[in-house]
């Protein structure tokens, strides 16, 4: 198993086989092995030029590109430590996390280093964009300079966490907390030489440097980069990858699109696509034992003749979504299944490099977020459990997920007070409360530090019933409040599209009807009495994270008049 970044590098031929294909300037550039890793000793040597040495941090501030990929393996190559940082922060949080992670330098592409100087001048931290090293001639490389010393427990990566409950947090992660995890996550979802994959999860997130960029490496695939979200669906059919990763938000663009086109078909094309549709996600859901030769025969006539053409949309090669970073509606996955491109739902946080538990094409359960890897195993000196109110530990219980092993984090960077509270007795506290259910998947159910308790004692955890109301065409979000009341009740931003030429009365009754629908199967106490509706939250007001989730606190900050004005009416 191999346990360095570097190894991957290694490893990569010098070939003229495709390893990364993507957008440079305005066209498609296919990036073969031998070309990729003479572009990693020319980054590596303008690096060394500008003085970069061991446990330098390097922090790279660009849109998702192939040049990054790149620029991670010439830094780890001078032994300098990589720091992807989202091109979208506002300043405030930049300036935190270069000045938290010391950066000695700061690479961009063209197109955003004049926004960053404007931002940063105070820091004074040098700023060179993409072009820099190409005025390196091939006569000043010298390969000889880099001797890939770099060990296991040397630290690769300083990954910013959102910051939900506050200030951004580094997470240190090593060379081997990486690659183990690619390793471990490639083998168990059987991943090929023949794969290729997409997605347009940028490289500062977790999910897409692991799953993307090495998991892919580790398995001998081809990485696409899109050229951005806008343009993710029609990139897709140009690239035609055999995976992609997803997050929800993706996964429902996808849906809504496919719906989109549907719609527009004639009544027997309609009805022809439901029954496929219907066929192919009993097909999914029955067992494999119980598939007899008539489910299977429908199954595959369904397959050819009709579910074949939403497969060409996707350039014709896609088998399966990987999906993660947020609990997916199950709704949603059986949509998925129902074309036979299925979403395979996994788990995982960046303090965990990042994947946990994953389902596979050959293991996968509907509604679960699969099984844990085998980092957290004996054989690799690895564990989970579980802990619950009591402080009690047991692979049994349903409480908070505790994992240990070779990809758990070596702590919070320059952050004693919070690594202590994450990291205790050698165990890693997730937040994530869930359960093993009889078949050895893992069940979420929720963040330990959102539990709601109302007035008579009944406690729950917001976050799936949040995501079903999400459901509804005309709610963007929902978060649910309630501590300390006799009931909860929901705050939601409304699609204003959809609703538009509606009065505010209108738009009440239609969203109450809505939220009591989608959670008319939770328990009573469960259930939103009133709801809010807000205007819409922004990453730039601070409402919401990078990776769009709420930040709790500070909609409760601002919104703290409305809100207890709303509250007065259940308490």
């Amino acid at each position: 198993m191999r346990e360095q970044l570097l190894e991957f590098f290694e490893q990569i031929p010098e070939s003229d086989d495709i390893l990364i294909k993507g957008y440079e300037k305005d066209a498609v550039r296919e990036i073969s092995c031998r070309e990729f890793r003479e572009r990693v000793f020319s980054i590596a040597s303008f690096l060394k030029d500008k003085g970069i040495i061991s446990q330098d941090r390097v922090a790279i501030i660009a849109e998702k590109c192939p040049e990054t990929i790149a620029v991670f393996f010439a830094i780890w190559l001078n032994g300098g430590i990589a720091v992807p940082i989202c091109e979208t922060l506002q300043p405030r949080e930049l300036s935190f996390i270069l000045g938290n992670s010391g950066a000695k330098m700061i690479l961009s592409s063209e197109n955003l280093k004049r926004r960053i100087e404007e931002c940063l001048a105070p820091l004074e931290v040098p700023t060179y964009d993409f072009s820099s090293w190409k005025k390196i001639s091939s006569s000043e490389i010298n390969k000889q300079n880099f001797a890939f010393q770099v060990k296991p427990e040397d630290i690769a990566f300083l990954i910013y966490t959102s910051g939900s409950t506050g200030n951004p947090k580094g997470v240190i992660l090593s060379h081997q907390n990486v690659a183990f995890n690619a390793a471990v996550g490639g083998d168990y979802i059987r991943k090929k030489k023949t794969d290729a994959v997409m997605s347009v999860l940028p490289y500062w997130h977790s999910f897409a440097i692991t799953a993307e960029i090495f998991t892919m490496m580790h398995t001998g695939g081809k990485i696409y980069i899109p050229r951005s979200k806008a343009t993710f669906m029609k990139d897709i059919a140009l690239f035609a990858p055999t995976i992609i990763l997803s997050v929800p938000r993706i996964a429902e663009m996808i849906k809504k699109g496919i719906e989109g086109s549907i719609k527009k078909k004639s009544p027997l094309e309609q009805k022809i696509f439901k029954f496929a549709q219907k066929t192919t996600l009993k097909y999914y859901l029955t067992p494999a034992k119980k598939r007899g030769p008539l489910k299977k025969m429908m199954y595959r006539l369904t397959r050819k003749v009709v579910l074949k053409k939403i497969k060409e949309g996707f350039g014709g090669h896609i088998q399966y979504f990987v999906g993660g970073g947020a609990p997916l509606d199950i709704s949603l996955e059986k949509f998925f299944l129902s074309i036979d491109i299925p979403i395979y739902q996994g788990y995982g946080l960046t303090e965990a490099s990042p994947v946990i538990s994953i389902n596979a094409p050959h293991d996968f359960a509907v509604g679960t977020s699969g099984k844990m890897l085998s980092w957290m195993t004996e054989e690799y000196d690895g564990d989970y459990t579980f802990e619950d109110e009591s402080g009690k530990r047991d692979k049994r219980f349903k409480g908070e997920l505790l994992v240990k092993g070779r990809c758990v984090m070596a702590g919070y960077w320059g952050m004693e007070e919070e690594t202590s509270m994450a990291l205790k007795d050698g165990w890693l506290y997730t937040g994530d409360m869930g359960y093993i259910n009889e078949g050895g998947y893992l069940i979420l159910f929720g963040r330990k530090k959102n539990l709601l308790c109302l007035k008579g004692g009944e406690k729950f955890y917001p976050e799936f019933i949040e995501e079903q109301i999400k459901t509804s065409p005309y709610i963007l979000q929902a978060m649910i409040i309630g501590e300390g009341c006799a009931r909860s009740s929901v705050l939601v931003n409304i699609n204003q599209d959809l609703l538009k030429g509606k009065t505010a009365e209108e738009i009440d009754k239609i969203i109450a009807q809505d939220v009591r629908q989608l959670t008319h199967d939770f328990e009573t106490y469960q259930r939103p009495a009133r709801h809010l509706v807000l205007p819409e939250f922004t990453v730039e007001e601070g409402l919401l994270t990078n990776t769009l989730k709420i930040r709790r606190y500070r909609v409760l900050e601002k919104y703290n008049k409305e809100i207890g004005e709303l509250l007065k009416r259940i308490k």
